[in-house]
């Protein structure tokens, strides 16, 4: 092998190792970096209700939760109540302290 090609070689194997480095300490964008609402959704059955379930959504930003009724006959959404969970984290960490 001449010096020219091992030249060739030992650049290309710097380059890629560098591109390596660089690729793998680059940070993974998140949700959180555009600012937008941040929602999570949890389903469960419901006692007594066939064909029923309950959706229960939550933004984590505002700490606000919405409870649904979904009808699987005729899929539609039914609103049932809604909280603050700060609001309630807040009064049971008040009892608590008691």
């Amino acid at each position: 092998m001449n010096r020219k090609a091992l030249g060739a070689l030992i650049t290309l194997n710097v380059v890629l190792l560098v591109a390596l480095v660089l690729s793998s300490h680059v940070p993974q964008a998140t949700a959180q970096a555009f600012g937008g609402p941040q929602y999570r959704m949890i389903a469960g059955k419901t006692a007594g209700r066939s064909g029923q379930s309950v959706v229960y959504i939550t933004d984590l930003a505002s700490t606000k939760m919405v409870a649904v009724i979904f009808n699987s006959a005729n899929n539609t959404l039914s609103p049932l109540d809604g909280r603050v969970l700060k609001d309630d984290m807040m009064l049971a960490g008040g009892a608590a302290g008691r």
